[in-house]
């Protein structure tokens, strides 16, 4: 896993783009979703942005811009996985290839 939690990303930490279609919008959107520990109950904020270059970073259609907010309970489907996890899907927009960063607040 990434990071010391509450949330972790289920995505490898280095990802190339070669392979993934370009949307019309010349984005590459990859789906990630994330996972919340059984033992933490409450909000969790995504946020990111690009570290080396102008381009940002979205989540899922691009509304939420460069955050990401994961309810307390899953908002998706109301119901938390047999392991206590809560997950929520998302999809994770960059304008190319570079070094992004994400920052999870709980």
């Amino acid at each position: 896993m990434l990071g010391d939690g509450p949330a972790y990303p289920a995505m490898p930490p280095r990802i190339s783009l070669s392979g993934v279609t370009r949307a019309p919008d010349g984005r590459f959107y990859l789906k990630v979703v994330w996972f919340v520990t059984a033992d933490y109950q409450g909000p969790v904020l995504v946020r990111g942005r690009r570290l080396d270059g102008p381009e940002d970073l979205s989540f899922d259609d691009g509304t939420s811009g460069r955050r990401l907010r994961i309810e307390p309970t899953n908002s998706a489907t109301g119901l938390v996985a047999p392991s206590g996890y809560r997950d929520r899907p998302s999809t994770v927009g960059v304008g190319g290839e570079g070094c992004y960063g994400l920052q999870v607040d709980d």
